[in-house]
């Protein structure tokens, strides 16, 4: 059993390391929107979101974006990908998201 929790922690290191190593920020969000996980790209960009939901933090809504690419693929099972323009006082930031559904 410590053997099969050692494979597994360091299963999840070596993945960890990757998606560290992406360029592109990346975040996970869990099927009520909020999200679970963001890569160091993403924590630079939109600061550190983990347990917040989504359309809240990162648009200021009150509710699901409408046409919101993470919300289609929960649906369809499929890539979606969409692009958004977010302005936060005098900064303003251009978005393709692509969302991908994790099984």
């Amino acid at each position: 059993m410590q053997l099969s929790f050692m494979q597994t922690q360091d299963e999840k290191a070596k993945t960890e390391s990757v998606i560290a190593a992406i360029g592109d920020a990346i975040s996970i969000q869990d099927r009520d929107f909020k999200v679970l996980y963001q890569n160091k790209a993403h924590q630079d960009i939109m600061g550190d979101q983990a347990g917040n939901y989504c359309y809240q933090v990162y648009e200021k809504r009150d509710k699901v974006c409408e046409g919101c690419p993470v919300a289609r693929s929960f649906v369809n099972g499929q890539v979606n990908i969409d692009e958004r323009t977010v302005v936060d006082g005098n900064v303003t930031r251009y978005f393709e998201i692509t969302a991908s559904p994790l099984r």
